[in-house]
């Protein structure tokens, strides 16, 4: 390749991977706008009312007390998922096999899907470890918000100087060549963004009624 095809190719992948930082971003401002402030601001009314209840109404302000803190509860539970959203701590520690047990866990406490899955051990660059990561947990939370269905396969091998990975859902679908015009679709420009970003490849496979599939190659060259 020469000099210029290659400083051409190093831009595009810069520019690739701010849009991907920058979409990141206005989710994460989007979260924190739409969920923790809005709680937030709840408790701070809530905290009004207690304090006019604890002059007037023990018992309100006992059952008041209760509720505060259980909106708390909820906004720190909201918190730490942007956190761990933002740098989770176990992509340091673990490897890429470890940090999806630790995740689909998560997913099997605190969603209602049944999880099949095939992950084999890979061993990968920290920075292509990270994306990977990112790009699952994006594909497999638009299938837990999104598709209405029961059941998630998630598939992660390693073929030869390649991973191939797969999520299938079991839920409604879209038409064919539609996905550009569903709920999901912010979340898989983002996707979309990463795999580019590591020469990747892309594909999908959905029609109304029967699920969504994504079929991902990352060569590892």
């Amino acid at each position: 390749m020469s000099k210029k095809n290659n400083d051409i190719n190093n831009t595009n992948i810069s520019k690739s991977i701010f849009e991907v930082q920058e979409t990141e971003r206005k989710r994460i401002a989007r979260d924190l706008h739409d969920t923790t402030l809005h709680d937030l601001t709840y408790i701070y009314h809530k905290l009004e009312l207690l304090s006019l209840y604890i002059e007037n109404d023990s018992e309100k302000a006992k059952t008041e007390l209760m509720n505060i803190k259980k909106s708390l509860k909820h906004t720190m539970n909201d918190i730490r998922n942007i956190i761990f959203d933002l740098r989770p701590a176990i992509l340091d520690d673990l490897g890429l096999k470890e940090a999806f047990g630790v995740f689909f866990n998560w997913l099997r406490k605190n969603t209602k899907f049944q999880y099949i899955l095939d992950i084999d051990t890979i061993d990968v660059d920290k920075d292509i470890f990270l994306n990977i990561y990112r790009i699952v947990v994006e594909c497999i939370m638009n299938a837990v918000k999104y598709s209405g269905g029961t059941q998630i396969r998630f598939l992660c091998k390693k073929f030869k100087n390649e991973i191939v990975i797969c999520v299938e859902d079991n839920g409604k679908g879209f038409e064919k060549n539609n996905i550009s015009n569903t709920r999901i679709s912010h979340g898989m420009s983002i996707v979309r963004e990463r795999v580019k970003i590591l020469n990747g490849s892309i594909t999908y496979t959905t029609d109304i009624g029967s699920g969504l599939k994504i079929d991902i190659v990352i060569p590892l060259n």
